[in-house]
């Protein structure tokens, strides 16, 4: 566990929110029975926020081992010593005699102007549509549009979040897929605000 805070509610009762490392996600009935036995503990009505940060164990790595192959060395080996051949007289004979040709001149090439060449225009950029969270007590971010789903992370209250294009729209209201600290989930919009 590195977080854990406790904040009154105004109607009466305990936020609790909890933020956890693990290496596999929490499933939300677990979630409900942490918070039922909290509550049964303090005798308070308790409401529970569990962020939960994945983390990757790895087991221990053995380097390997790097063995040094000489290199062969390359011996000369002496080759047969050259023996003189004297070689044959050449005598010269007679060639024709070569008539010149007429010489062909090259005509003039025509020169090729420049043409110009037409200048790309910029394409504008689409600025990504933004929202902010509303929800007094923060929001849920979810891998999945069901509160069923696992949590991805805990919005605090005026959280920016990029909305993306997928709605889905099912009996707890209507979940935004939205982009937020790198990761993608789902929020239900009642709890966002798209800003201007």
């Amino acid at each position: 566990m590195s977080e854990f805070e406790v904040e009154d509610l105004e109607g009466g009762g305990l936020n609790l929110v909890v933020t956890v490392h693990s290496t596999s996600g929490i499933p939300h009935h677990r979630v409900v029975e942490y918070q039922n036995v909290v509550a049964e503990m303090l005798q308070e009505e308790v409401a529970l926020s569990l962020v939960v940060i994945p983390i990757t164990e790895l087991d221990p790595v053995v380097p390997p081992t790097f063995t040094l192959t000489p290199t062969p060395t390359n011996t000369s080996t002496p080759g047969p010593t050259p023996t003189f051949t004297p070689t044959p007289t050449f005598t010269p004979t007679p060639t024709n005699t070569s008539t010149s040709s007429p010489t062909y001149t090259p005509t003039s090439t025509p020169t090729i102007l420049p043409t110009d060449t037409a200048t790309p225009t910029a394409t504008p950029t689409a600025t990504p549509r933004t929202a902010v969270v509303t929800y007094p007590y923060g929001l849920n971010l979810r891998q999945e549009p069901t509160s069923e789903s696992d949590l991805l992370a805990f919005l605090e209250v005026d959280t920016v979040v990029i909305l993306l294009d997928e709605q889905v729209t099912n009996e707890e209201g209507t979940w935004q897929q939205v982009s937020v600290f790198g990761l993608v989930g789902w929020v239900l919009s009642d709890f966002i605000t798209p800003v201007e």
